[in-house]
């Protein structure tokens, strides 16, 4: 509890953030607000019981937040393994991928936990999974994710030509001795 309200501590003032708890369904604990300490006291307010509905709790995370606007990241914390979900796994990774939306996973080691699962999820995604041995070790993992999110850069190309039902290739490179190259295809 203390590591994901210490993340959402690093959040900015601006971002909007929606608190979605899941035991054997997901459910809304808190709606997308900027109040920090709405969602500190919702945290504290957890409690973890009952069957796991991964696949349904990013499904319905990734429902809530694909209309809203600017840089949309999912953060999942768990012990266990699903369970319980309406949704598939492969169904709900690609779900999360052509939206566009990261998953990133924290794994806490319990003898449930599927980490290569979880580890799926977040890769396909363009997420991160990092796995705790032991709650204490999340708050550094939640630091870890946070950074990443806030060093994260958006590009948005807008393209005056005509649709031509072919692929093309979009490359951008950036940085200096370590460079980093990202290439994606797309149609017209």
């Amino acid at each position: 509890k203390e590591g994901a309200k210490q993340f959402v501590n690093l959040l900015s003032n601006q971002d909007l953030i929606e608190l979605i708890a899941f035991n054997e369904r997901p459910y809304r604990i808190v709606g997308w607000t900027q109040d920090k300490a709405a969602i500190h006291s919702a945290i504290d307010r957890l409690k973890a019981c009952g069957d796991t509905a991964i696949y349904d709790a990013i499904w319905l995370a990734i429902e809530d937040i694909e209309k809203k606007e600017g840089c949309k990241v999912i953060v999942l914390c768990t012990d266990g393994k699903d369970n319980s979900s309406v949704h598939r796994f492969d169904e709900t990774r690609n779900f999360a991928k052509q939206a566009g939306i990261p998953v990133y996973v924290i794994g806490l080691q319990s003898k449930d936990l599927d980490g290569a699962t979880l580890a799926k999820i977040a890769s396909g995604t363009g997420g991160v999974y990092l796995e705790a041995e032991i709650s204490a070790q999340l708050t550094e993992l939640y630091n870890q994710i946070g950074s990443k999110i806030k060093n994260q850069y958006r590009f948005v190309l807008n393209l005056d030509r005509d649709k031509d039902g072919k692929e093309h290739i979009l490359a951008i490179t950036a940085g200096g001795r370590g460079k980093v190259r990202m290439e994606r295809s797309y149609r017209l």
